[in-house]
């Protein structure tokens, strides 16, 4: 899975600034342990992630209050979105923070410990009022003014709120571990949240997780669904991943050059500079007909790319006399605010695809 390293920077927080809001999501009509046999535990299109056990007495006031949540037993509740009160209940099953001495915290994408937005958010107080992108307005202004918790409790609040766009947001968060803990379960599940009410920018996300096998099933098909239905909305990211596997018959897509340049041609029109090169190597008329996977084109390019730098003067610490320096790559890709986390990204023709565009020779 190297081209998610390949995008470098461009990614990583992408889908925070184009997701689109097209609908709000649907309650959940299951709780988590009824799956069907043989069934993923996210493939059932309809993931409940809040589950509570609650005294008895309390029970149909909680229902009554939170009209997201149903019985599923006399002490059992199940919830599309976390029940807001308190009725003694207790969060249970998948996603339940783990507890310690300090509270519910776990280690954020930097390895530090962070609690989870839901003790954030119980410490502060929104107007009844606002409007969920009003909030979603605040958890930005919160980013940007350096308190990712309080951000990551805004976009919670909105999220709970219906807004798929914090919905999508959230599960970003949770994937890098920004001002949260870093879980991929929780990812997935605000990601496939948000991807089923028609926001473009998880449904690219969920694509990739549905690619890459490591904490959903890895199958090829439901990628390209995902993907195609992010790109069919414009998302430049699914655009040119559509684009990439033409290229490299990958996601069950046949091979076909003059493809893989028009979805391509389609990211580049919105300003990708990474499938404005891909573009620009594929038609040099001197470029293989065929590579074999993405690392062949990678290692094509580090040949490109060293031919190029033997001619040029231009200091760069580290790159000396054209030679690649794997650690040198590795500094530039987190110096542009990439997070470690997948054991492919430390491949050096991954990384060196990833730095491309900081090199001041390339365009």
């Amino acid at each position: 899975m190297t081209f998610r390293c390949l995008l470098g920077g461009y990614l990583l927080v992408c889908s925070l600034a184009h997701a689109q809001v097209n609908s709000t999501p649907k309650p959940c009509t299951s709780p988590n342990d009824v799956i069907p046999k043989g069934a993923s535990y996210y493939s059932t299109g309809n993931p409940c992630l809040f589950n509570y056990t609650v005294p008895q007495a309390r029970q149909g006031r909680l229902l009554r209050e939170n009209p997201q949540c149903r019985a599923y037993g006399p002490v059992t509740v199940n919830c599309s979105s976390a029940a807001t009160g308190n009725y003694g209940q207790v969060r249970t099953g998948l996603g339940a923070p783990s507890v310690s001495a300090q509270g519910p915290t776990r280690p954020d994408g930097n390895g530090r410990p962070v609690v989870y937005p839901e003790t954030t958010l119980a410490t502060m107080h929104f107007l009844p009022s606002r409007t969920s992108e009003e909030i979603w307005q605040m958890a930005e202004n919160f980013s940007r003014q350096g308190h990712p918790l309080k951000s990551a409790a805004a976009f919670l609040r909105c999220s709970e709120m219906g807004n798929v766009r914090c919905t999508s947001a959230l599960g970003q968060l949770y994937d890098q571990g920004k001002g949260v803990p870093l879980d991929r379960i929780r990812a997935v599940w605000y990601l496939t949240r948000a991807a089923n009410g028609g926001n473009r920018g998880a449904q690219y996300e969920l694509g990739v997780y549905w690619e890459e096998g490591e904490v959903l099933p890895q199958d090829f098909k439901k990628a390209l669904e995902w993907t195609m239905k992010s790109a069919q909305q414009d998302f430049p990211n699914a655009e040119r991943r559509i684009g990439l596997a033409y290229e490299f018959g990958e996601l069950t897509l046949p091979r076909s050059r003059p493809k893989a340049i028009e979805w391509l041609s389609k990211s580049a029109a919105q300003g990708d500079g990474l499938s404005a090169e891909v573009i620009r190597i594929l038609r040099i008329p001197n470029t293989p007909a065929r590579f074999r996977d993405m690392d062949a084109f990678g290692a094509y390019y580090q040949s490109l790319f060293q031919a190029q730098w033997a001619v040029r003067s231009v200091p760069v610490g580290g790159f000396n006399g054209g030679a690649y320096n794997h650690n040198v790559a590795v500094n530039a890709y987190y110096a542009a605010g990439n997070r470690p986390g997948r054991a492919w990204c430390k491949s050096p023709r991954c990384l060196y695809l990833a730095v491309w565009r900081q090199l001041p020779w390339h365009p």
